[in-house]
This record gives C-alpha cells, structure tokens and sequence, in this order.
C-alpha cells in the first residue's frame, strides 16, 4: 500500500530499481542519502543521513510488526488525526483565552504554534523534501496517509510540543502542566504508530517545538516585564 505521488517522486531504472531524482534544491534528502545505499560516501562508507535514514526503516518495520494490534489502530488514527492542522491545540488554546487563570498559556501557546508553522511548513519542509516513509520503506503498510507529500520535520509532533511546552510553562496546575507533556509525546508516537513519519521527524518536530514553546515564554516573559516598569 503506498500513498499518492509515489510515481512524482521516484524513478525507475529499466531494472525496476529506484533511482535518485534530480531535484534543484541542494537542501533535498536524496541530494545527500540517496535511495537504498546509493550516494554512498568514500570507499563505500554510509553518510551520516543514510545511517540515519536505515535506522529510521527499521523502526518503523519493527513498530509495524511488533507494536501495532488491531483494537488500538482506529484509536491511534483518531488521536493523531486531531491534530491535523493544528485544530486540536488551536480551539483548546482559544478556549484558554476566555478564561483568566489560563489567558496567558492560551496566548503563548498560539505564538508558539504560529513560530513552529513558519520553522516547520513553510521552511523546512519545501528545503528539504524528504518523502512519506510510506512511500520509501518497502514492507511499510501505513494506516494513514498525508496530502502532504513532505515528511521532515513533523508538522504534527511540532505543533504539540509547541503547545504543550507553552502549556507546561504557563499553566498554574501541576495535573495541566504534566498532561500538556504527555499530549506532546503521545502525538509525536502516534505519528509513528500509523507510518507518517519517520522517527527523526518526529524528534526534529518536538525540537522545534519545545523551542518555539521557550521563544515564546520568553518573549512573554520580556513583554510582563515592560510592561511592570
């Protein structure tokens, strides 16, 4: 089962086998991984990405056979699918506005949503163009997949992190600030769970996002501080 646009993205040699595409960006994943070993580096050692890029196959090959069972799938796609344009951590930080205790969170929550969209979609994912995993790994069965065809970073485990992180440093409830963490890192695995991501993704995503979070705390953190002088 592979995803749309495989045909856009890889070529076929006459022997049925992948070639690297020619692709103008110097940022592109294949200009420094290659497909399957090829573009290896000096004297047939691997480069550092396609390290990389074989442990991610693995993982996702062995949470595929060996995590995946049949009465958590439809939950893990709900879940993951909350965050499909950030809506989930959109209207539960404009809920938090209306309310005094949790205005601040709710406000730099969305700020730091609002750095990871223009670090992630707009960014990072038109330089580097790294392909669906569905679309790459062979044996990969995803249970869902992205019109988006760009898979680094993760644009979902961004958004949770960004909010969460927010959440965990702006929220007066030690009960709030522990569940906007684990909301975080859950989103993150289920993007794994249902083979949209690669796992680098994933942890380039919650990166970004706890930084963004942080920026935003900060610069909050700066306006409350003008503001008392």
């Amino acid at each position: 089962m592979h995803g749309p646009g495989k045909a856009s993205i890889i070529n076929q040699s006459d022997s049925g086998a992948a070639e690297t595409p020619d692709f103008p960006c110097p940022f592109h994943w294949f200009h420094y991984t290659g497909l399957r070993g090829a573009g290896q580096g000096k004297k047939g050692r691997k480069t550092m990405l396609e390290m990389i890029q074989i442990l991610d196959e693995s993982a996702l090959l062995w949470i595929q056979d060996a995590v995946r069972v049949p009465f958590l799938d439809p939950l893990v796609e709900a879940f993951t699918s909350l965050g499909n344009t950030g809506v989930m951590w959109i209207v539960l930080s404009l809920g938090m506005l209306c309310w005094k205790p949790t205005r601040r969170a709710g406000g730099i929550a969305l700020l730091a949503m609002a750095l990871g969209m223009l670090c992630t979609n707009v960014v990072l994912k038109q330089l580097v163009l790294r392909p669906r995993p569905y679309v790459m790994v062979e044996g990969l069965i995803p249970l869902l997949t992205s019109a988006d065809p760009n898979s680094f970073p993760s644009g979902h485990t961004c958004a949770a992190f960004a909010a969460g992180m927010a959440w965990a440093g702006a929220l007066p409830w030690r009960w709030a600030r522990t569940a906007a963490v684990i909301q975080a890192v859950c989103m993150g695995l289920s993007r794994l769970y249902v083979g949209v991501h690669y796992p680098s993704d994933v942890l380039a995503g919650a990166l970004i996002g706890s930084l963004c979070a942080l920026c935003a705390l900060w610069l909050a953190a700066r306006s409350r501080e003008r503001r008392r002088v």
